[in-house]
């Protein structure tokens, strides 16, 4: 449901109840969409536009690649090194971040 409004979203959900024919269902769309919608749907971001700017989770799964590259992990490998070595990474992947962050900065709207 992509709603830009609480109103909006609050009637699909009440649509949604009334449709079903199974108590569970419109127990579960009550209790877990529309109870729950102002900390996911997207009329709850509309008051700041930073939280408009990323609606995926693209940018996690960036961090995490990221970190997994950087430790030299394949997809299903193990990590073999210690806590210590960890923390190493993660410092350097935040590096990398802050680094193409302030290269993008320098070039923005110039």
């Amino acid at each position: 449901m992509y709603c830009f409004t609480g109103v909006t979203n609050r009637e699909l959900c009440e649509q949604a109840i009334q449709a079903t024919t199974d108590e569970n269902t419109a127990n579960y769309v009550w209790t877990y969409w529309l109870e729950t919608a102002p900390k996911w749907a997207m009329y709850a971001r509309q008051h700041s536009p930073f939280l408009l700017q990323v609606t995926t989770t693209n940018t996690c799964e960036a961090w995490h690649r990221k970190l997994k590259s950087g430790a030299g992990l394949s997809k299903g490998q193990l990590a073999s090194h210690g806590i210590y070595g960890m923390i190493l990474n993660i410092m350097d992947a935040a590096n990398d971040v802050d680094n193409r962050a302030a290269a993008a900065k320098s070039h923005f709207r110039n």
